[in-house]
């Protein structure tokens, strides 16, 4: 009776957290503006550890007259080979930064550079990526699990829930929005809708477009699609900037470091 009632409480608690409402993303450490949600927006420095948006690394870039890159935050140069890179990477792994293990983990799933192709290692950094913060890491994971990653690794949809709830938990949009539609695949209207509502209200787009048919089924009500427009509007404008839409319309890719998705 006891363990039942523990399960149950988990349960309640696992609940109430992943749909309570998201708190905003972290700041960029050089212009203060909310981080946007797409990886290729922003960038991790293997340097100094930090996230910035395109927008400031695309900035430092045009006023780099040398043509030497340097992280615009702590003004470190970028690793001029793979040594100094693996170098890099193995202090910040030491040093229990998250996303290190996140791209390293992208390094053994694709192949990228000098590292071959190891599917189970790039889960098991994926993994301990999330276990150290990193929504990425679980959202990740749970692309392999559910084969939207190619990869020999068995499909299992119920550890991909899991994992995407967790990412989402953590803030993860992207494992949000594939939440809603396996609740909407398994039926589950109402909790499908209850995903794309916190996303769209964090300003995730993708969301709010989806919401929009979801409002001419009868699914959502006109007080909730309202609210959630004015919402999204607020959380999108304040991660944009002039400096941000230069940077992302010229795609930038000023310092060679990791977007890992």
């Amino acid at each position: 009776m006891h363990k039942k009632a523990c399960k149950k409480r988990a349960a309640e608690l696992h609940n109430d957290a992943l749909f309570r409402p998201l708190e905003p993303n972290e700041d960029c450490p050089i212009c203060f503006l909310p981080l946007p949600h797409h990886v290729t927006h922003k960038m991790w420095m293997s340097c100094c550890g930090k996230e910035l948006c395109l927008g400031c690394i695309h900035a430092a870039d045009e006023l780099d007259e040398d043509g030497v890159a340097t992280c615009p935050f702590c003004r470190a140069l970028s690793p001029k080979d793979m040594d100094e890179w693996d170098a890099l990477m193995d202090r910040r792994m030491q040093k229990g930064d998250c996303i290190s293990f996140n791209c390293m983990a992208s390094m053994y799933l694709y192949g990228k550079w000098d590292y071959e192709i190891d599917e189970q290692k790039a889960l098991k950094l994926f993994l301990k990526a999330g276990k150290l913060g990193s929504s990425e890491g679980y959202c990740n994971a749970a692309n392999i699990y559910s084969g939207h990653q190619i990869s020999s690794i068995e499909k299992d949809m119920k550890k991909a829930k899991n994992y995407y709830e967790l990412a989402a938990i953590g803030g993860n949009n992207d494992a949000r929005s594939q939440l809603a539609l396996m609740e909407m695949n398994f039926g589950n209207t109402e909790k499908a809708m209850k995903h794309y509502l916190i996303a769209a209200r964090a300003g995730y787009t993708p969301a709010m477009k989806k919401l929009q048919p979801q409002y001419s089924n009868g699914n959502i009500t006109k007080e909730e699609f309202e609210q959630t427009l004015r919402e999204h509007k607020d959380s999108a404008d304040s991660m944009k900037s002039e400096q941000r839409d230069v940077a992302v319309a010229s795609n930038s890719d000023a310092v060679p470091d990791c977007t890992v998705s």
